[in-house]
């Protein structure tokens, strides 16, 4: 859904044009993210990789190096939050074949200063300039940039994405070249909630550039948002940050009476009549004019939707009505009203969050990650303070169309999926934790019940090292340690924490310098071809394409026996190309590089991306060394090209820094 009417599409999608690049990110998610559906769908869709992962042998390799070689470029712009829990076992965490993302991707998680369940579902995206190759530019004065927001009832995770129906809500916007504090205000109360998000995580720094993008965007007309923060949030609070139930008096509705809201959500928790009224006295309704759209026992969802006994009889005793999705077996016709091109051969399950309030002909649709339950809105305590557990965001949109209307109530309460077992709650030991490398020290922060001990090993290679001696620091919820690792041969890549019978995995991002990170690769692949290939990326991010063989025999097997890594069509007569244009293809990646290096340097906003820009001259330089070395006595008239491109990036350089 973009504006008020519902569309049916993929989630896996973005509205930026092919000239964008994307420059920063931000994803929420309760599950832990799924390492295969970031490395191979969705990272790949929005970083513009032009590899298919899908394949085996050398392709594969290039895939993989393309997808390191894009990350680095953003390290440290991509953000995943998640909750602290996983439904993910720790062997399908070991099992993944994408640790390595994690060393330029910040994974955070909620709860370092107290308990906290991250349930909202927050996509932002930061597109900016592409160069030739759909990788980050520089702009020029006055290029476009975008900011594209989703809000969803997704997790990162490949289930949510093939197993389950999602409710979506997307925007992609025009960014102001300043940001102003009133555009801030303009979006409500979501540039606390990222803040708030922030705060938990304990990573303000890396929400900082997010929640100054609200700054520089205007929120669509009609559109607000409600949002949940864990916490006791006193009356006086929620009339300054109306968070959870208290947000939704914020839907103002003309008309009279009592508010009518529908509620299409597939868990529902445990409620009583008064938590029901007070809930709907938030916004001026009744538990009479509540109706929850739910599902019968023989209906294909009932193993994944709950709800309790009680809970439905303290619907039924305040007077709301529960409401028949339809599901009849065996008709060609669409199996669930949710929009004329849902069929019934749709085996996938509804994990979508939708509310609707009306009153009278004025309505307002809620999109959200909220399921009904009071851990999510808030539980009103005496004293009219709301009790919230989880971090929770949604979108609501004036006059949404709503797909649903004309269900009837169930004629039978024997006929709905009732789940009577009590809700599984898991209980922890380990909270929250956290975990980075220095290249010298391995940083460690985890909170715990510190009653219980708790054993602590990095992976570093293929071995195990134990971590030890915790400090306590004053005035801080968390304890510490540090481990000494200077290998960057074996780089540390998950921590595992294990406390009683809770175990959970976590990366540890990279924090080194650039250049010591640059030489680091995934290490599904052969080091013997990782640089000519690296040097290949290289080159075709300043326009140019060299032949494989062009680029030196790193790229051929030694043993004749084997397949080479890359496969590739050489045609007979590129080892007879002239030196003359060898050189002239070389000396265009040293121009298509001075020039983005001098747009960059020219711009007051470009500082960031004029510091990369020196560090891919001096990678440039070396990439043409190595292909002189390497030629100079088996093809000479290929080492004379590279040579003079390696003269002139050596001058570039010079001026650039003598000028500087």
């Amino acid at each position: 859904m973009t504006e008020a009417q519902m569309g049916w599409e993929s989630l896996m999608h973005t509205d930026a044009p092919q000239g964008c690049a994307l420059r920063a990110a931000l994803f929420t998610s309760y599950d832990a993210p799924d390492e295969r559906l970031l490395a191979e769908h969705l990272l790949p869709l929005l970083l513009r990789v032009s590899r298919d992962p899908a394949v085996d042998g050398g392709q594969r390799a290039q895939f993989l190096l393309e997808l390191d070689e894009r990350l680095k470029h953003l390290h440290g712009r991509l953000v995943v939050v998640s909750s602290s829990q996983s439904s993910k076992t720790q062997q399908e965490e070991a099992d993944s074949s994408y640790p390595w993302i994690w060393q330029c991707i910040q994974r955070l998680s909620v709860g370092r200063g107290t308990n906290a369940v991250q349930h909202a579902k927050l996509w932002m995206m930061h597109w900016g300039a592409s160069d030739q190759k759909g990788q980050v530019g520089v702009a020029d004065e006055g290029e476009p940039e975008y900011l594209e927001l989703v809000v969803s009832s997704a997790n990162l995770t490949l289930d949510a994405f093939k197993g389950q129906i999602q409710a979506v809500w997307r925007v992609f916007l025009p960014l102001h070249a300043t940001g102003v504090q009133s555009r801030a205000r303009g979006w409500g109360i979501l540039p606390a909630f990222i803040a708030a998000l922030g705060e938990s995580a304990a990573n303000t720094p890396a929400m900082v550039e997010f929640h100054d993008l609200l700054k520089r965007a205007d929120c669509p007309a009609g559109t607000s948002f409600v949002a949940s923060v864990p916490g006791k949030h006193s009356p006086q609070v929620l009339r300054r940050t109306p968070w959870g139930a208290a947000g939704l008096s914020g839907i103002a509705l003309a008309g009279r009476g009592a508010v009518k809201v529908s509620v299409l959500t597939p868990y529902v928790g445990s409620w009583t009549i008064d938590g029901l009224e007070q809930w709907c006295a938030r916004f001026g309704g009744t538990a009479k004019q509540l109706g929850l759209l739910w599902i019968a026992k023989h209906h294909p969802w009932a193993q994944q939707w709950h709800l309790s006994t009680s809970s439905f009889g303290a619907l039924a005793q305040a007077g709301s009505k529960v409401l028949e999705l339809p599901y009849r077996p065996g008709e060609a016709k669409r199996l669930y009203p949710f929009h004329k091109d849902h069929r019934n051969v749709d085996e996938r399950w509804s994990h979508a969050k939708l509310y609707v309030f009306q009153r009278g002909n004025s309505k307002s649709l809620l999109l959200t990650s909220t399921n009904f339950s009071q851990a999510a809105w808030g539980r009103e305590d005496k004293s009219g303070s709301l009790v919230i557990e989880n971090f929770e965001l949604g979108v609501c949109v004036k006059g949404g169309q709503w797909p649903f209307a004309g269900l009837s109530p169930f004629q039978d309460a024997e006929d709905l999926a009732i789940t009577d077992s009590p809700d599984a709650r898991i209980y922890l030991y380990i909270f929250w934790a956290s975990a980075f490398w220095d290249g010298k020290l391995i940083h460690i922060e985890c909170r715990w019940r510190y009653e219980f001990p708790l054993r602590a090993e990095v992976q570093c290679g293929e071995a195990w090292e134990a971590v030890d001696q915790w400090k306590a620091v004053a005035g801080e919820p968390t304890r510490k340690a540090v481990k000494r690792w200077a290998n960057s041969k074996r780089r540390p890549l998950l921590l595992r924490l294990t406390c009683e019978d809770q175990s959970i995995l976590l990366p540890v991002y990279d924090t080194r310098p650039q250049d010591e990170r640059d030489t680091s690769f995934p290490p599904e692949l052969d080091e013997s071809v990782v640089q000519a290939m690296k040097d290949a990326l290289l080159f075709e991010r300043f326009g140019g394409r060299l032949a494989p063989d062009e680029l030196g025999s790193a790229f051929a097997e030694t043993d004749p026996k084997k397949k080479p890594p890359v496969e590739v069509d050489v045609p007979d007569e590129s080892y007879a190309v002239p030196a003359v244009e060898f050189a002239r293809r070389q000396l265009a990646i040293v121009d298509n590089w001075a020039t983005q290096l001098r747009r960059a340097k020219n711009s007051p906003t470009q500082a960031e991306s004029y510091h990369y820009l020196r560090l891919d001259g001096e990678q440039l330089s070396a990439a043409f060394g190595r292909i002189v070395e390497r030629e100079c006595a088996v093809r000479p008239m290929l080492a004379v090209g590279a040579r003079l491109a390696l003269q002139e990036m050596a001058l570039r350089l010079k001026v650039d820094r003598d000028i500087g």
